[in-house]
């Protein structure tokens, strides 16, 4: 759980927050908690408990959840990101980014930026790419030179 809030004060950005306003479901609080370690058992009742107890969250409902990112190419090989997502989780409100930087702080040791405010999270397409906007600036023809150098979409022309 630590680990995932200091992640969180490094950043300043909530996984799955879409809008930057410094919440996050349960749902994805116990899916990143679990994937840095924590017990596969506990459920996101007790990660919420611990964000409320130890980070000054606040209990909220109808939170969003991404469950998977959908990437897709269009006939002109511009590739299209859509997170599929629920709207329907309970969640946590955290405190203002500069308090919670200070609750993470006097908790794991580290120095954090002082000023700033909570960032919207940006979905990340496969390999770890940002996609939410053509890197090519439109171009297909770039797009596809863009794919065979990273492997991904293009296959080899087969000749007939």
């Amino acid at each position: 759980m630590v680990a995932v809030m200091h992640e969180i004060a490094v950043t300043g950005v909530c996984l799955d927050d879409l809008r930057g306003e410094g919440k996050m479901s349960t749902a994805t609080l116990t899916r990143e908690a679990q994937g840095r370690g924590a017990n596969r058992y506990d459920t996101p009742r007790r990660f919420a408990n611990q964000a409320r107890n130890k980070f000054g969250a606040k209990s909220v409902s109808n939170f969003t959840h991404i469950e998977r990112v959908d990437v897709r190419a269009d006939s002109n090989g511009i590739l299209s990101v859509t997170p599929i997502l629920r709207t329907d989780r309970s969640g946590v409100l955290m405190p203002p980014l500069n308090i919670f930087r200070a609750i993470v702080a006097k908790i794991t040791g580290d120095t954090y930026p002082e000023s700033g405010e909570w960032a919207a999270f940006k979905p990340a397409g496969p390999g770890g790419q940002d996609y939410s906007s053509d890197p090519n600036g439109g171009d297909v023809e770039a797009v596809e030179q863009f794919a065979r150098e990273n492997g991904q979409w293009v296959k080899a022309d087969i000749p007939f």
